[in-house]
């Protein structure tokens, strides 16, 4: 199990990063800020599943949100997020839109004083549920960064639960649809790491991991709709709320073999002429400088010169063709 020493994170703020409002009062609530739950997604790891990290004991000082995952301002079409709330893009358009490929980190926010604690003896203090939040962004932007949707004044209102926010890859590096790739979907397997962390940590936040659930929105909630069907025999998590999207939006997934994109990234950075040899694409495309592939993938799309977008693969491992099909067949989790 990895522990957690929470008394490193008390209410204290990084001198690199902004004092943000989750740390001007003491009553506001405790926040664990920068937790790795993977390995960093660099080198032979980029485009590959992500690996839990394997320290059994560890001690982190989870003072200041780390930067999110890769991703780039989205100027069309022009919507609320890219015309009016500029904060929602992380894209390095905003104060704290501080970006790196190494992001795979998550955030907890717990209340100071519970209505659970209160009520609880001394012998037997009840833990808190777990609400898993996964932000949207039409699976290209979005972090743990948003201003609006940090949960500190939320959490501290009700002051009976304790909310997670992970950063999880998206676009080229969490969806890439490459060749020669046994696992497409990198985003839906970090939000899975994500899940089993919490299983086996969020007790040390006075957490209870057996009443834990995904709240997600827009394409986050996209996400989690799908996790019902693709871990529907090990869901871990009691309960899921989906808000404003769910698994049957259409639109957002690719289908399996459909590589154009990426390879055409891949020519265009450096890495042309491979052919049918995957193994050496990737080989080269993990070689290649991440912001160089970010910065190329956003040119392409402000030109407007392609449908250009990475999103969820239908592979019928995690991603599926026929969902009605699958609930008719039984395979979708059984929430009560």
């Amino acid at each position: 199990m990895l522990i957690l020493l929470p008394f490193l994170a008390l209410l204290t703020t990084s001198t690199a990063h902004p004092p943000s409002r989750e740390h001007a009062k003491a009553n506001d609530g405790l926040t664990f800020l920068g937790i790795p739950y993977a390995r960093p997604p660099l080198g032979d790891l980029r485009f590959a599943p992500p690996v839990p990290l394997d320290q059994s004991r560890v001690n982190i000082e989870a003072k200041a949100i780390l930067p999110s995952c890769l991703q780039y301002f989205t100027a069309s079409p022009a919507n609320a997020f890219n015309q009016d709330v500029l904060e929602y893009n992380l894209g390095g358009r905003n104060t704290t839109g501080h970006m790196n490929e190494d992001c795979l980190t998550l955030g907890v926010w717990t209340p100071t004083t519970s209505s659970h604690r209160s009520r609880a003896t001394e012998s037997h203090r009840k833990r808190l549920p777990v609400i898993i939040f996964i932000y949207g962004g039409g699976f290209s932007t979005g972090g743990q960064d948003v201003p609006y949707q940090k949960p500190t004044q939320w959490i501290q209102r009700t002051r009976d639960h304790i909310v997670l926010v992970p950063n999880f890859r998206s676009n080229i590096f969490g969806y890439p649809s490459a060749p020669g790739l046994a696992q497409q979907n990198l985003g839906t397997l970090n939000i899975r790491t994500v899940v089993e962390w919490a299983k086996a940590n969020i007790a040390a936040f006075s957490g209870d991991p057996e009443h834990m659930i995904l709240l997600g929105q827009s394409s986050g909630s996209m996400s989690i709709d799908w996790y019902t069907f693709g871990f529907y025999d090990d869901l871990i998590v009691t309960g899921v709320i989906e808000d404003s999207a769910t698994g049957f939006t259409e639109g957002f997934t690719r289908a399996e073999g459909d590589t154009y994109n990426f390879t055409y990234v891949a020519e265009s950075v450096g890495c042309a002429g491979y052919g049918e040899d995957s193994t050496g694409l990737l080989a080269c495309m993990r070689k290649v400088d991440a912001l160089v592939i970010n910065d190329f993938v956003e040119k392409v799309q402000r030109a407007g010169q392609l449908v250009f977008y990475f999103v969820p693969v239908v592979d019928e491992k995690l991603q599926f063709a026929n969902i009605p099909e699958r609930a008719l067949q039984g395979k979708q989790a059984k929430i009560a």
